[in-house]
């Protein structure tokens, strides 16, 4: 039970260097994948709108367009950690969150 409860407290963390850890496990990311990624992490167990992501993703905001296939690849590339991605559709709002 403990464990459980310790395991719900764990919050992913990038190391600077392009790395996501989780759980004694890591990822590479991109430089536009780690600042997506940042936004996600501040806001863990949290839906994140869509309009947060483009502001902390990009230089100049593009379009959502842009968005949309860096959060489906990075959504494939956090489930070996044991990472989630979800997206409430109608409402454009993403959410980083634990699988375990």
């Amino acid at each position: 039970m403990l464990d459980r409860r310790a395991a719900s407290r764990r919050r992913p963390a990038l190391d600077g260097a392009g790395r996501l850890l989780f759980a004694g496990q890591w990822i590479g990311l991109s430089d536009i994948d780690e600042r997506l990624v940042q936004v996600l992490v501040a806001h863990f167990g949290e839906f994140v709108d869509v309009s947060q992501l483009l502001a902390g993703g990009w230089d100049e905001v593009p379009g959502e367009n842009a968005l949309r296939p860096h959060l489906y690849r990075l959504k494939r590339k956090l489930l070996p950690l044991g990472l989630e991605l979800s997206h409430q559709r109608r409402r454009g709002r993403w959410m980083l969150d634990s699988t375990r």
